[in-house]
């Protein structure tokens, strides 16, 4: 497959109604993902709880798009500055195209750029497998929680910039 020319907007670089008409078809596999795109994270942005990027291609379908908002992350007695990502979601028809890993070189860029230290997030059981492949690892040993009815562990997930940054020099075009 041939790879797309995607640019990246801020979603508050559009109108209301563009989101809610062009947004609402954006199809990731995950329902809840799906409709926060046009049902919240514009509102969100605007309320600054969080800040919602979305690429996009050529003819202005969104393709992907990431949540993101500051955080903190305690180690020991030490506090660290870290970047939650909230959201992160591909459509479901470019799924396992390298656009992931695209969008999560961005968000380290970002955050390294920000002087974070520290990437985190909150996963379920089958989506964890790409964020170990990216360089996250578990914070804690067990799920957080597990909901038996639809048999969904969350797992939070941490990455430190700092070292993965130090591997990389080690180990140029490891990618």
């Amino acid at each position: 497959m041939k790879r797309e020319d995607l640019t990246t907007k801020l979603i508050t670089e559009f109108s209301v109604r563009n989101i809610r008409e062009n947004f609402y078809s954006f199809n990731c596999d995950n329902s809840s993902l799906s409709s926060y795109l046009y049902r919240s994270s514009y509102f969100d942005s605007l309320d600054f709880v969080n800040s919602t990027s979305v690429l996009v291609n050529e003819a202005g379908i969104v393709r992907s798009y990431f949540t993101l908002k500051q955080d903190r992350l305690k180690v020991q007695d030490l506090k660290y500055g870290a970047l939650r990502i909230e959201r992160f979601a591909v459509c479901e028809t470019i799924q396992l195209n390298g656009l992931g890993r695209r969008m999560m070189k961005e968000i380290e860029t970002y955050a390294r750029a920000t002087s974070l230290r520290f990437l985190i997030l909150e996963t379920l059981y089958e989506s964890r497998n790409f964020y170990y492949k990216t360089g996250f690892s578990k914070l804690f040993d067990k799920p957080l929680s597990a909901d038996v009815a639809h048999r969904e562990s969350i797992f939070i997930l941490y990455k430190d910039l700092e070292y993965s940054e130090k591997i990389d020099e080690a180990y140029p075009g490891n990618d």
